[in-house]
Parts: structure tokens; C-alpha cells; sequence
């Protein structure tokens, strides 16, 4: 009988013969009595079966439950024994025979969740980054924002997801309507400094950078809007100005500390904008990854596209990893800056603690590179693991990120009486000698790296926390050579 359908099937349509057999997706063509006649090979793949094996026997013997006339999730049977959920289709074919079509949900729940999981990853770093940040589509809706852009703009708890940016701010005029426009066409804009007069006639000073995204296809799929409020600082630099005009014959101690006081405002104020540039820059690279692969992940629907399907799988892993360190190094500064880190000492193994830190860490390696760990002294000491933890992830994946392939990359270790040393060496792209004093300092990225991802915070938290544990920090580094940095801490005991 299985012959015999073929046979219809290549005398009737050699186009549908092809399609039967290339669709990634289980058909099953039933007799009038339920038994199986033929397969496709996507069926043969998905249950373990070979064809000849299931001509002739009843569709219970991959789907015990049995079948029905609409497409619910049952539990299909592999050869193995193994049970796996999957949605069923019926439909008739001839007068006496039947199509089933059955969906393996599994690998398509799988594939859901990295994109489910990356796009959670992103609305976090988009909530929480300590900037006023909107997402708009093309006709300037808002599809995501900061929490500091509710804030900034005293929105309060209002919903304005989906809401035209026109409805939200009534008092927007033609010019920015014209720069959208042209942010929409694909042009890139920014202004260190502008006048924003409020509908109820507050005035702010802003600071702001408006850039289209992009989808998978090349087209525009709206603009992003990052923004600060630099109203403080306007306000501090006219006041500095006077001041300063008035400092020939009116100098005095409490002038003095206004003026200081005036000026740390304007250098805080100028490091957020840096801030603001940074993070805009960061996190648009891994979001267009995220965006294109999700897009392209949909169109590859056979076989032979399953290669592609991973790789694009795996290049939106890699980017939910890049804002995962993003998010991180943000959180982290704003827990610093806010002085709310509590030291938590505890006592432990340096050496196994040292090892898991490396095995944690084999994922990250590139081709030929391999970490070596090499400890010496006492095993106990009396430290915040999470902390230190921190600091050690933070140099070694510099170490990574900036080595070459088939290199070698150092962790000594060595506990005496009274001090605890560890350093990592690499044999990387090192630091330009004239850059070195810029090291520590936030934002700060060498002229070297500057074509690698990166946010300028890491080396800045990693010294912050090596203060909070009472610890020094130092580095040598020669270009083109190699870097090692060694962080030493106090031994204390009880």
C-alpha cells in the first residue's frame, strides 16, 4: 500500500513529493483503518523509526494517547522510549486516507526562551541604566524607557508604553518633529546642550543623542533617544560665572568652598555625560545582534537551515551574555556610588576557591588559551567571597578579551602570615605606556581596544572593591608584551 501512494503522489505532483519529504515537520498519512502507510523523513529523524519500520502499524505507536481533530499538546513516544510534548493536526487527504502533521513544541519552547530571556535581559538594562533612555518605533511610539526618563520628566506611574511621543509631550514643537523625521531617513544626532521649555513653563537644560535601529532586513525599525537633564549644571555654571566675577574683592573661605562645591557638580555632571555616551554606544551593538538573529531565527525553517538556526542561536547567547555584563557593571557602580555594599567575611579554602573561579571561566576561553593556576603558602583565610570573586572575574576576563588565541594566561597565588597576593598575568595586547596613569579611572578605554566591547567601568569597580577589603591594587604592563596585575589584602585569621 505505501507503494502504491507514492506512486500517486509522483504521478500526481513531483512539487508536492518534494515538499512532503523537505518540510521540517512529522507527516503521516494514515489509511482509512488508521494505519500508517507513509512517512516523511523529518518523521523517521524526530522518532527514531525508519520508514519501513512504520508502514503498516497503527499511529498509536507514536502517539499513545492517540489523535485528534484539533491541534492540542499531547506527549509523543521515540523509538527509545522517551516522551516529548508536540501539537497534532488532522486533515483529510483522499476519501480514505488521512494527513496527520504532528509539531515537536520542544526545540520551538527551547528557542522561545533564549529569545524570551534576552528580551527580559534588555528591558532590565533598559530600566535600570542611570540615564533617561526611550525606544521608539517609526511613528514615534514608545515601545520601552528608563526608569530615570519617567523620572527625569516627572511622569510618574503613567503607562505611556504605546503612546505617541507627541501625546506625552504636547509642548515638542516643528523642529524636533523635523529632526525625527530625519532621524527616521537614517541620519545620527546630538547636542551638548539645549533649552526645553516644559508645557507648564518649567525650563530645563538638556543634553541629548537621538540615532535610528535598525531591523534585520536593513530597514529602519524606529530611533532611540537618550537624554540628560543638565539643568544643575547650567544653573551651576552661571552661578560659578558671577562668582567668579565677583571674586577680585569678595573672596572669602565659605566663597571658596560654594565655588569647589560648584565645581565637583560640574565634573559630576560631566562624567554622567560621558556616561550617557558610553552607554548608548554599549548596548545598541548587542541589541541589533538580538534583533536580527530573532528575526532570521524565524525564517529558517528546514533542515538544511538547522546550522544557521544555531548560529544565530548562539549569537543571540553571546549578546544576552555581553548585556549581562553591561547590566552588571552598571548595577554594580550604582551599589558603590551609593556606598550600600556590606562586607561579609567568611572563612574558606583560597585554593579550591581559586579552581572553581577557573573552571567557571572555560567557557569564555578562546581557541589554544588556557589558564594556569599556580598557588603557594596557607590554604585558609578570612575574606568576602563575593568580592573577591568579583574582582577576579573582572581581571581574568580582561585577560581573555584581550589575549590572542594560544596563549597562556597566569594565576599565582601565595598566603604567608600576614598578607594574601594574587596576581594575573597575561600575554596580551598590553596598555600604551602613556595611557597607563588613565587606568583606574572610570570611563577610561585604551586607544587600543577601542574596536573591543567594553564600558570603561571595569578596572574602576575592581579598585573600589579592592578598598573595601582593605587592599592594594598595582599593574605592569608593557605594550605588544603583556599585562599582570596583583591585588595584595591583609591575612587575618579569626
Amino acid at each position: 500500500m505505501g507503494d502504491d501512494i507514492q506512486n500517486m503522489l509522483l504521478e500526481n505532483s513531483l512539487e508536492f513529493q518534494a515538499l512532503f519529504q523537505g518540510l521540517s515537520l512529522v507527516i503521516v498519512i494514515l489509511s482509512k483503518k488508521g494505519l500508517i502507510e507513509m512517512v516523511n523523513k523529518y518523521t523517521e529523524r524526530i522518532f527514531g523509526y525508519t520508514a519501513d519500520e512504520l508502514i503498516g502499524k497503527s499511529i498509536d505507536c507514536l502517539v499513545p494517547a492517540g489523535i485528534r481533530q484539533v491541534s492540542t499538546p499531547l506527549l509523543a513516544q521515540h523509538n527509545n522510549g522517551s516522551m516529548f510534548p508536540v501539537e497534532i493536526n488532522l486533515t483529510k487527504f483522499t476519501d480514505d486516507r488521512q494527513l496527520i502533521f504532528i509539531k515537536d513544541i520542544d526545540k520551538q519552547t527551547a528557542e522561545e526562551k533564549q529569545l524570551n530571556e534576552a528580551e527580559q535581559l534588555f528591558r532590565q538594562l533598559i530600566m535600570h541604566m542611570p540615564a533617561a533612555v526611550a525606544i521608539f518605533d517609526t511613528r514615534m511610539r514608545y515601545m520601552m524607557v528608563s526608569k530615570h526618563w519617567m523620572e527625569d520628566y516627572r511622569l510618574g506611574n503613567r503607562n505611556i508604553i504605546g503612546l505617541s511621543h507627541y501625546e506625552v509631550f504636547p509642548e515638542i514643537g516643528e523642529k524636533w518633529k523635523s529632526l525625527h523625521r530625519k532621524c527616521l531617513n537614517g541620519e545620527v544626532f546630538h547636542c551638548n546642550e539645549e533649552e526645553f521649555v516644559r508645557a507648564n513653563g518649567d525650563i530645563n537644560w538638556i543634553r541629548w543623542e537621538l540615532s535610528p535601529w535598525y531591523t534585520t532586513t536593513g530597514e529602519i525599525g524606529g530611533v532611540i533617544l537618550c537624554t540628560e537633564d543638565i539643568t544643575r549644571r547650567k544653573l551651576a555654571e552661571l552661578e560659578l560665572q558671577q562668582l567668579n566675577n565677583n571674586l577680585e574683592n569678595k573672596i572669602s573661605e565659605n566663597t571658596k568652598e560654594l565655588i569647589e562645591s560648584l565645581q565637583r557638580e560640574k565634573e559630576f555632571s560631566e562624567l554622567k555625560s560621558r556616561f550617557v555616551s558610553t552607554a548608548s554606544h554599549e548596548f545598541r551593538t548587542p541589541l541589533t545582534a538580538i534583533l536580527s538573529s530573532a528575526f532570521l531565527i524565524e525564517t529558517y525553517k528546514t533542515t538544511e537551515q538547522e546550522d544557521a538556526r544555531k548560529r544565530h542561536i548562539e549569537r543571540i547567547k553571546s549578546s544576552v551574555r555581553n548585556l549581562s555584563d553591561i547590566l552588571n557593571d552598571f548595577l554594580s557602580l550604582d551599589k558603590l556610588e551609593q556606598g550600600i555594599i556590606t562586607i561579609n567575611k567568611e572563612s574558606f579554602d583560597l585554593s579550591v576557591f581559586l579552581e572553581n573561579v577557573v573552571e567557571e571561566l572555560g567557557g569564555l576561553l578562546k581557541e589554544g588559551q588556557q589558564i594556569i593556576l599556580s598557588y603557594y603558602g596557607a590554604h585558609n583565610i578570612l575574606l568576602d567571597k563575593v568580592i573577591l570573586k568579583s574582582i577576579l572575574l573582572n581581571l581574568l576576563s580582561n585577560a581573555i578579551k584581550y589575549s590572542n588565541t594560544y596563549t597562556n594566561i597566569h594565576l599565582t597565588a601565595e598566603v604567608t602570615n600576614n598578607l594574601i597576593s594574587i596576581s594575573v598575568k597575561d600575554e596580551g595586547i598590553g596598555i600604551p605606556k602613556e595611557e597607563q596613569n588613565k587606568l583606574f579611572n572610570r570611563f577610561f578605554r585604551a586607544k587600543n581596544v577601542m574596536s573591543i566591547q567594553g564600558t570603561g567601568l571595569g578596572l574602576n569597580i575592581v579598585k573600589k572593591y579592592v578598598a573595601l577589603l582593605n587592599g592594594t591594587i598595582i599593574f605592569h604592563s608593557t605594550h605588544y608584551v603583556g599585562t599582570t596585575f596583583t591585588v595584595t589584602f591583609p591575612r587575618n585569621t579569626n
